[in-house]
């Protein structure tokens, strides 16, 4: 314990100066390396590191200026520290300028005047303008006195008046600032003079006008209320996460600890080696903050991630209670239409029914020709709106439709064949039907699925110029209705979204017939899906005419979510 007690005693006596620069270096090191890779692209770090980088090695040749005894060695060295002097000052005046953005723009005169004046001035410091010569040689460990130059009052001017500038342009923004900003901008400021106010002091007017070269060993220990302000400024405002900043004192204490080995080695080759180990650890440090960095930012981003979908979970929630009121409204809607559009068509079919049978007189051939006309019309749009509702009960989910037992398929299709006869042989086409002679039934709700057979086989008339259509019936296992044209045909890309396009129909259909809604296909096979059935179409491509087909299960095989009745709840087309 005494050997160790006197061992450290030998260090603080002997080599004070050289574990002051160790511990300056490791601490402004880590720390400029920590911030920097906080943010890479973040000009107040980016000038930051270059001020610590700076900084070390002003540190670093300024302790080497006292150790060695060529008089041209250590003349290079003192200029040197000048050198690192003049940077030091216009760092510190950028760092006032552009902290705490992350983008900076530089104005001209920046460009222009300042950089060279100061690049200009840094030439100048390793020049004889400056120190011309070693006048007084001390022995390893004291500081020599230099000769000094006229240069040495132009050094003075630009880095006094940078650092003095950066001050005024600080204290300026912290005026203008917001309370946050201003609070770390103050902070900023105080360390800065407090560091820059001992430097120029005890390393540069002190040893220039008294002679007195006593503090200069120590000039590095002046750059610690700066670091110690600024890290207390990031710190304070959150603007450094406590893990970062953990693992950033963790290796700047290895750091000490290896240094300090440094620092006692006698041998060459110890120190070799233990200068090699410190500096691997300093590596090792910085990897190891860089990936700390990485998993603190990839929390932070699963965490704003996971407040993301929190905000986008409590959206969607609005999102369904707002659509739930609108299908609310959407449903109100159509009851509003079936009020208000169907009650005044049935009435006027109503009425035109009394006219023709001659409840309100005898009328004339003309007079009937234009009611049987007006009552057509009237049978059209009783048509649409029944279309049009049934196609938004379908869309919001609904089922419309009501099953009766033992619907008889052959009298249907007769039927559905004799209502578009006339149709047919008007366009000079053919429609024919071909069926089996024994008769066979179904589930259905006998209006709906008479709808949907009819605008399958009306739309293969509308669309076929030329030939005809013909209607096939098949009954195995289940009720097959085959619909042959030799109209129009559709291309394979239409035929993929056929039965699934509302108020949709491809260029060739409009110039074929230009009165279509196109809703009839989407409605026939929504009806008939409804009905457990099935639907799909085949042709050729364009021209070469279209296949439907429609199948049904049998009589008492119907698995389908619609509701079964004995047709006294049957709701019925107008």
């Amino acid at each position: 314990m005494e050997i160790f007690t006197n061992n450290i005693n030998l260090l603080f006596v002997t080599k004070l100066d050289l574990l002051i620069v160790g511990v300056t270096v490791a601490a402004t090191g880590v720390f400029g390396f920590t911030l920097y890779l906080s943010n890479k692209k973040s000009i107040t770090n980016i000038t930051f590191l270059l001020f610590t980088l700076i900084t070390m090695l002003w540190g670093a040749v300024n302790y080497l200026s006292y150790q060695v005894e060529s008089p041209e060695i250590i003349l290079w060295f003192l200029r040197f520290i000048m050198f690192f002097a003049v940077w030091q000052a216009f760092l510190i005046f950028q760092l006032c300028l552009v902290v705490p953005n992350e983008n900076y723009q530089f104005s001209k005169y920046y460009k222009i005047l300042l950089l060279p004046i100061v690049l200009a001035t840094s030439v100048i410091t390793l020049t004889p303008l400056i120190w011309s010569k070693i006048v007084e040689q001390s022995n390893i460990g004291f500081v020599s006195n230099p000769d000094r130059g006229p240069g040495l009052f132009i050094f003075g001017f630009v880095a006094v008046g940078l650092v003095l500038s950066g001050f005024w342009i600080l204290i300026k923004r912290i005026r203008k600032s917001n309370e946050v900003q201003k609070t770390q901008l103050k902070l900023v400021l105080w360390g800065s003079l407090i560091t820059f106010t001992l430097i120029i002091i005890f390393n540069f007017l002190v040893p220039v006008i008294t002679g007195n070269r006593t503090f200069v060993p120590y000039g590095s220990v002046f750059m610690f209320p700066m670091v110690a302000f600024i890290s207390y400024a990031i710190y304070k405002h959150k603007l450094f996460n406590i893990r970062v900043a953990g693992t950033a004192l963790l290796v700047f204490a290895l750091s000490i600890v290896s240094f300090i080995e440094v620092t006692q080695a006698t041998d060459w080759v110890f120190i070799v080696y233990r200068s090699s180990v410190l500096f691997f650890i300093l590596v090792f440090g910085i990897v190891l903050i860089r990936s700390v960095l990485k998993e603190v930012k990839l929390r932070e981003q699963v965490e704003t991630l996971a407040k993301e979908i929190q905000r986008a979970y409590e959206v969607e929630k609005k999102a369904n209670a707002e659509l739930a009121n609108l299908d609310k409204t959407k449903n109100q809607f159509l009851l509003l239409i079936q009020h208000n559009l169907r009650t005044p068509l049935t009435s006027m079919r109503g009425y035109s029914d009394l006219l023709l049978n001659g409840t309100y007189g005898k009328t004339s051939k003309k007079v009937t020709e234009v009611v049987k006309k007006f009552q057509q019309s009237t049978e059209n749009l009783i048509k649409m709106v029944n279309d049009f509702l049934d196609v938004s009960q379908f869309q919001l989910g609904k089922n419309v439709i009501r099953l009766q037992h033992g619907v008889e398929v052959v009298p249907l299709i007769e039927d559905i064949i004799g209502q578009l006869k006339e149709e047919a042989d008007a366009r000079g086409i053919y429609l024919k039907l071909e069926r089996p002679e024994q008769p066979f039934a179904i589930d259905a709700d006998k209006e709906k699925i008479k709808a949907a057979i009819y605008n399958i086989i009306h739309n293969s008339i509308k669309y076929t110029i030329k030939g005809g259509v013909s209607v096939t019936l098949h009954n195995h296992d289940t009720v097959k209705i085959i619909i042959k044209d030799t109209g129009i045909g559709i291309s394979a890309e239409n035929l993929k979204t056929l039965f699934n396009r509302i108020f949709q129909r491809d260029e060739q259909a409009k110039k074929t017939d230009a009165t279509g809604k196109g809703i009839g296909l989407y409605l026939a096979s929504q009806i008939i899906k409804n009905h457990g059935g099935k639907i799909w179409a085949e042709s050729e491509g364009e021209g070469k005419g279209t296949t439907f087909f429609i199948e049904l299960p049998l009589h008492g095989n119907v698995d389908t979510k619609a509701e079964k009745s004995d047709g006294s709840e049957l709701i019925k087309n107008i």
